[in-house]
């Protein structure tokens, strides 16, 4: 009887939901891949609006000591890998501590401001995004970065199955 119900019922089901699982996970890893970007770039923009007019000020008066200070306080946050604050030109003013060489002023050479993108590091992804700040002395750019370490375990698996996964538009 027992035997029966198991081979009529629950073995088919189990069946289907691994069926179903399997070929829903990919979708699955993609959305939420796609979320976490929307929401890193969320993060971000907020970021840069509540620094954005104390280090405008900052940066004006070139009280380089403020801005290490300033920024210290800010990249406390762990999601928060690097700050590059920019020149108008694109050359570096400041820098936190702990920045790649590969996150610099030239990878916000975008013609659309507040644009993001993702790079490719030997430790993992990092999201980074830059934004406009006018300066008393004139206009730069505030470049944050954003480790993507939560990606990583999506990314193993896509190389282990072969699913595509991407949160890159």
């Amino acid at each position: 009887m027992l035997r029966s119900i198991i081979l009529r019922f629950v073995l088919p089901l189990a069946l289907a939901s691994a069926v179903v699982a399997y070929f829903a996970m990919p979708h699955i890893d993609q959305m939420l891949a796609e979320w976490f970007r929307g929401d890193i770039e969320l993060r971000a923009s907020l970021l840069e609006g509540s620094m954005e007019e104390r280090l405008a000020d900052l940066v004006s008066r070139h009280d380089k000591t403020g801005v290490r200070k300033y920024l210290a306080r800010t990249a406390a946050d762990k999601r928060i890998a690097a700050i590059l604050v920019c020149d108008s030109d694109g050359t570096l003013f400041y820098r936190t501590a702990p920045t790649p060489d590969e996150v610099s002023c030239a990878l916000n050479a975008t013609p659309n401001p507040g644009t993001s993108q993702i790079i490719r590091l030997p430790t993992g992804a990092m999201h980074v995004a830059g934004f406009q700040v006018a300066y008393l002395v004139g206009a730069g750019t505030t470049v944050l970065a954003a480790a993507l370490a939560c990606l990583l375990p999506a990314r193993r698996r896509e190389r282990a199955t072969g699913a595509v996964a991407t949160a890159e538009t």
